[in-house]
């Protein structure tokens, strides 16, 4: 399949991804500026006009992010919007964003390979710092950049990509050689118009993948605005830190399971036991909250229910 936008032209190779929204193809340059070999072509089907400025809000945050890390783009860990165009179509309308590929392999993937024969779990975890360390290097200065722009909302293993970091690199090359990439603006909102005691955080409908979740969000999911009354700290955490909640998630995620792939042994790992075993029990935990509720949003059922039940069982306290 070819694409033409404006003066590129490109053609569709493999499926990067899909969801809900629609694709993200790896695509072939075959006309346009020189220098550009491939792209990553994202097509969202807007069936609304809500939609349709959710998309191209999206390209809106990519392009401005640009300008605001010009003149440090190495700062910048995430795609760059080449260009883009908006088609009507019979059912709506198509967003097309042709992006540069950042390279690497979903996060939530490489957390659940397997470790090298051998490696211990005190070595694993040693490890499993190098890479966290990288990734809060790597990804805080976007998120940093990002603030006056937009808020994320679905900073997560599923959207970073990391590289750099083969399963045989020791703790230095990783610190020298991994790199992390934030990915998949499709949730961002204008965080000038989310903030404030009548921002658009009381309305707009709540995204993220719930396992990564502060409490904030579980109160606004179940409570609504008004269980904040009397909350200011959390009020105050939903508004404005939901990606540093995601990101240390993440890091967390990160650091405790490439860990606990590796065996226990007779190592004393000393306060990281904690560390593991409280990860363990939180995962366990938001895991079953979030696929009680995954199971009914994907069906298209209600949610009445399973939010009652949430609150019954006192998740919200």
């Amino acid at each position: 399949v070819e694409v033409q936008m404006g003066e590129h032209r490109f053609r569709c190779a493999a499926v990067l991804g899909r969801g809900s929204y629609g694709e993200v193809w790896r695509a072939h340059v075959m006309a346009g500026p020189a220098g550009l070999g491939e792209v990553a072509l994202k097509e969202v089907n807007c069936k609304s006009q809500n939609e349709l400025q959710q998309a191209i809000f999206e390209v809106q945050v990519l392009l401005a992010l640009e300008k605001s890390a010009v003149p440090g783009p190495a700062e910048l860990r995430v795609p760059r919007c080449i260009c883009y165009q908006v088609d009507a179509c019979h059912r709506g309308w198509k967003v097309r964003t042709a992006m540069t590929v950042v390279p690497g392999e979903s996060l939530d993937y490489y957390v659940r390979r397997k470790p090298l024969p051998g490696r211990t779990r005190l070595a694993g975890l040693r490890r499993g710092l190098a890479l966290v360390e990288k990734l809060l290097c790597d990804i805080g200065p976007s998120l940093q950049l990002l603030e006056p722009i937009a808020w994320h909302r679905d900073v997560n293993s599923h959207n970073i990509l990391v590289d750099g970091a083969p399963d045989d690199a020791d703790e230095d090359q990783v610190r020298a050689n991994a790199a992390f990439w934030l990915i998949d603006f499709g949730l961002a909102v204008d965080s000038q118009s989310w903030v404030s005691e009548s921002g658009k955080w009381r309305t707009e409908y709540i995204g993220g993948d719930s396992r990564y979740w502060p409490p904030s969000s579980w109160i606004m999911h179940l409570l609504g605005p008004e269980g904040f009354r009397g909350r200011p700290d959390l009020c105050e955490q939903y508004q404005r830190r939901l990606d540093v909640h995601g990101l240390g998630i993440t890091a967390l995620e990160l650091l405790c399971s490439v860990a606990l792939q590796c065996p226990s042994g007779s190592e004393d790992l000393g306060p990281w036991n904690a560390v593991l075993e409280n990860w363990s029990l939180y995962r366990d935990a938001v895991w079953q909250w979030w696929a009680a509720v995954y199971a009914v949003f994907s069906a298209g059922g209600d949610l009445a229910p399973v939010q009652a039940k949430l609150v019954e069982d006192k998740i919200v306290d």
